[in-house]
């Protein structure tokens, strides 16, 4: 029986080999990494280029700085649907208040410095999108989706990003939870150290009462006449 296990373990394949990461170029981006980004007439912007670095995972900054404009614009620009981002259920609500079209355009890194993937989605108050892959006129997203392996690594990496995202919202609700079961453990405890603040509190009010009834009864007995006595 034992012979039998062993020449199973010995005739069973490999595992297959963990997946292999992208590695850096020189410039220390790797392919789908985010080079640049490019708004115009887009929510808060009139107008807006900017370009990440190699490592962007976080946008940061004050209320009202333009965070989430930047967040949608990467996420129409690569195929999101509008109705998941929380803001508005149409594209055509993106478009700045007072203009009626603009766009967005993310350059991406391709499989050397000199490759760049440029991707841009116009958008109207008409609720229309048109796409364009290195200034070429799409006729749907799904033609830019499947016309390379590289953006099905984009896909992954945005999957990957989603997942992450949802494991930190996870993990702060274990927190709470954690929080919350804490305190009902504590709960007894805390209502009886609130009972011996009020014990305290008691006693103490009787000793100044006290004090207080032996300063009146002094006063009064001060006010009596003196009796003299005799002998």
């Amino acid at each position: 029986m034992a012979t039998s296990a062993a020449r199973a373990r010995i005739d069973s394949p490999p595992p297959p080999p963990p997946p292999t990461q992208p590695r850096r170029g020189d410039d220390d981006y790797v392919p789908c990494n985010i080079v640049e980004i490019e708004l115009l007439n887009f929510m808060t912007y009139d107008r807006l280029a900017c370009r990440p670095g190699p490592r962007l995972n976080l946008v940061a900054g004050p209320n009202g700085s333009g965070k989430g404009s930047l967040v949608c614009a990467i996420a129409l620009a690569l195929t999101a649907d509008p109705s998941v981002l929380g803001r508005a259920a149409s594209v055509g609500a993106f478009v700045k208040r007072g203009e009626e079209s603009g766009h967005v355009k993310i350059s991406l890194s391709g499989n050397t410095p000199e490759h760049i993937i440029r991707i841009t989605r116009k958008i109207d108050t008409k609720n229309k999108s048109e796409w364009l892959l290195d200034g070429t006129p799409l006729d749907t997203a799904c033609v830019f989706l499947h016309s390379s392996e590289l953006y099905m690594l984009l896909l992954k990496k945005l999957k990957k990003a989603v997942e992450h995202h949802q494991l930190i919202y996870r993990s702060k609700e274990l927190k709470n939870l954690e929080v919350a079961n804490l305190m009902r453990k504590r709960l007894p405890w805390l209502k009886y150290e609130m009972k011996e603040e009020e014990l305290i509190e008691a006693q103490e009010q009787e000793k100044t009462m006290k004090k207080k009834m032996e300063i009146a009864k002094i006063w009064e007995d001060s006010k009596r006449p003196i009796e003299y006595v005799s002998y």
